[in-house]
C-alpha cells in the first residue's frame, strides 16, 4: 500500500521519477500537515519510493528518500546516433 502517488512531468513527456520533486512535495505535505506517517510510502512510475519526514526542533523540514532500483535497457539502433552526438562524438565507433 502507497500513502501517495507522484507523476511527474516535463514539456514533452511524463518522466519515471524525480527525485528533487519528490523531496519537493513531501517537503510541501509536511508544511501542510498531510504527513501523518513515517515513513511515507510513495508510488512512481519508476517503482516504490519511501519518503522520510522529521521536523527539526527549530520548526525546519528534513527530508529524505529512497531511489527506485535501477535498470538497464538495451538503447533502440535508431536512437544510436543522437546518443553519440549528445556526447560529442561524430560516428557511432567508438561511442
Amino acid at each position: 500500500m502507497h500513502h501517495h502517488r507522484f507523476r511527474f512531468f516535463v514539456p514533452n513527456h511524463e518522466m519515471e521519477m524525480c527525485a528533487h520533486s519528490t523531496i519537493g512535495a513531501l517537503w510541501v505535505l509536511a508544511r501542510k500537515g498531510r504527513v501523518t506517517t513515517a515513513p511515507v510510502r510513495i508510488a512512481t512510475a519508476s517503482g516504490p519510493v519511501t519518503g522520510f519526514v522529521r521536523e527539526r526542533e527549530d520548526g525546519t523540514w528534513r527530508v529524505e528518500i529512497t531511489q527506485p532500483a535501477g535498470r538497464v535497457v538495451p538503447l533502440a539502433p535508431d536512437r544510436v546516433d543522437a546518443v553519440c552526438a549528445g556526447l560529442g562524438h561524430r560516428s557511432r565507433s567508438p561511442c
